[in-house]
């Protein structure tokens, strides 16, 4: 019983000194990624501050993305990257590839309408 809470001690004691986030703030964003007017697959969608710091990165499923909340994007000016798998279809030919540097706008309270929309020359073609 003894070693049961001294553990229970030290267990407290270093989660209370855990390090906390002191990074930039950080919002939610989600939105729609379009290729051709229609919504991509599936893929994966990088938001980067345009001048520097911490990215988030997210799954697109059906042209839409969500970021978690707590490790969202910074808000501000981004640089996204949509990355497109090789098994992505478009109908009939597969439309692998990554668009990277599209601009994008993250207000300080977040969005859930941000809408990324690409054509076929915005990707450049994964061999």
């Amino acid at each position: 019983m003894g070693r049961l809470l001294l553990m229970g001690l030290v267990t407290g004691i270093f989660v209370g000194c855990a390090e906390e986030d002191t990074g930039p703030p950080r919002v939610q964003v989600a939105g729609m990624v379009k290729l051709d007017g229609a919504p991509l697959p599936e893929g994966g969608i990088i938001l980067q501050p345009a001048d520097g710091g911490p990215g988030v990165g997210c799954k697109i499923v059906d042209g839409a993305f969500t970021t978690a909340e707590s490790k969202g994007a910074v808000p501000g000016t981004q640089m996204v990257t949509v990355t497109i798998p090789d098994w992505a279809k478009d109908g009939t030919e597969s439309i692998n590839g990554i668009a990277i540097g599209l601009p994008a706008e993250v207000p300080k309270e977040g969005t859930d309408s941000l809408v990324l929309n690409l054509t076929k020359r915005d990707v450049k073609r994964e061999q």
